[in-house]
């Protein structure tokens, strides 16, 4: 019990630091752009206008309302409309919405303190996980990777990141200790976060049967797919396959929600018209990311029928963005491959999935948009990218001053309502 508890509080005091990087990072350099410089031209939201707090305040919360974070607020505050506000799930602006008293009706407020607490208690759980399958040195590598990417300023806005890694990272260690409904009810909660949260039905079946094939070892994607692989499944205890389905529910609730609220059952699906998103193969997302880039090729897609019109003033904000949107698919690919092949079978699923799920609906505006940010929920990607990494301390030092240097300077875009990702 003494090991347990020693054990519990380096996981606590290691989590704090991460959190505190984190925090800081993003607090001081988004804060101080705030504070010193000019923004951009605002993007308005139907039904808000951005809060303007006053001193101190003004610096550390308004900077992270921007983008969608004026969705979730204006969805907490008076609900969904038929607006496009569907394509935001319900989780976080409802949880927004149930903290907003204890923040004197500050909704803002209320939003960044979830976000706050979650990434904390995510990097707590991550920090248990991570430890347990690949050992603390691994573990740390990869917990540095994940707060110092590029994107993670994210974790500190009005934004689901935080938590979103916070369930799925539950989830996870949940079924890695084999409890297996409440595994599968932070799979639910994440599914009812943002889409990627869908992913965790398959993702805890792979789950039950890695655990159930050779005695709990991480099994390969051939074993999985033999026909003793097939029998490991099936035996699989039925526990570890209810809790493995229970994900699935996420997607009745939303078709109930939206059917009553805005009597269109598919609304979080036709709102992604908003910002031109389509089904297409993952294959011509890329071809599209690629060609926007080339000489000669055209800087804007055709717009899909009946997209609302484009914000012309931010055409150059927007486009300078498909360099590192077509970097983070490539690398996330590459990344997700390596998952596959050296990571348990579960996380390299939940590491393709996540990066293939984008691809499976680019977008007319930006062929890849938002993948840099897709990306950092992923844990799994950090893992396999830690790895390597771990043999070669000058190369990890470097990786990891250019992320946070890349970081610094998309806060302060961030900050000052540029388009990042």
């Amino acid at each position: 019990m003494a090991e347990i508890e020693e054990g519990g509080v380096t996981h606590g005091r290691a989590a704090l630091g991460w959190f505190a990087l984190a925090w800081l990072l993003a607090a001081v350099v988004g804060g101080y752009a705030a504070a010193t410089m000019e923004p951009f031209h605002v993007v308005r939201v139907p039904g808000i206008e951005p809060a303007r707090h006053g001193g101190l305040a003004h610096h550390m919360l308004d900077p992270w309302q921007h983008w969608d974070g004026l969705w979730y607020l204006r969805i907490a505050r008076s609900g969904y409309a038929a607006d496009g506000s569907a394509a935001f799930f319900p989780l976080y602006p409802g949880l927004i919405r149930a903290v907003a008293p204890l923040t004197g009706g500050d909704a803002l407020a209320a939003a960044l303190l979830i976000s706050w607490l979650s990434l904390a208690g995510a990097l707590v759980v991550l920090d248990r996980l991570l430890s347990a399958e690949f050992g603390r040195s691994v573990a740390t590598t990869a917990l540095l990777l994940l707060v110092s990417f590029p994107t993670a300023f994210y974790f500190h806005a009005a934004y689901t990141e935080s938590l979103f890694l916070l369930l799925a990272a539950g989830s996870f260690l949940a079924a890695r200790r084999r409890r297996w409904l409440l595994a599968g009810f932070l799979g639910l909660l994440a599914g009812l976060t943002r889409s990627a949260g869908l992913l965790f039905a398959p993702v805890l079946a792979i789950e039950a049967w890695s655990q159930t094939h050779a005695n709990g070892a991480p099994g390969g994607w051939r074993a999985l797919a033999s026909r003793a692989g097939l029998a490991a499944l099936a035996r699989a205890p039925g526990r570890s396959l209810l809790g493995a389905a229970i994900p699935l529910l996420a997607v009745p609730a939303l078709l109930v929600l939206f059917d009553r609220t805005l009597d269109d059952p598919l609304a979080f699906s036709s709102a992604q018209r908003l910002w031109e998103r389509h089904p297409a193969a993952p294959w011509s997302a890329l071809y599209d990311g690629i060609r926007v880039l080339l000489p000669g090729g055209p800087r804007l897609l055709e717009p899909i029928a009946g997209a609302p019109p484009r914000l012309d003033r931010y055409v150059a904000g927007f486009l300078e963005s498909n360099a590192y949107n077509l970097a983070a698919a490539l690398g996330g690919l590459a990344l997700a491959g390596l998952a596959l092949r050296r990571l348990p079978a579960s996380f390299g699923a939940f590491a393709l999935g996540g990066v293939l799920l984008p691809l499976f609906s680019p977008s007319r505006v930006l062929p890849l948009y938002s993948m840099p940010r897709f990306l950092l929920v992923l844990f799994p990607l950090f893992v396999a990218l830690a790895l390597p990494l771990e043999a070669r301390p000058r190369l990890r030092s470097a990786v990891l001053i250019a992320s946070a240097a890349l970081q610094g300077l998309f806060t302060v875009r961030f900050a000052l309502w540029y388009w990042v990702a």
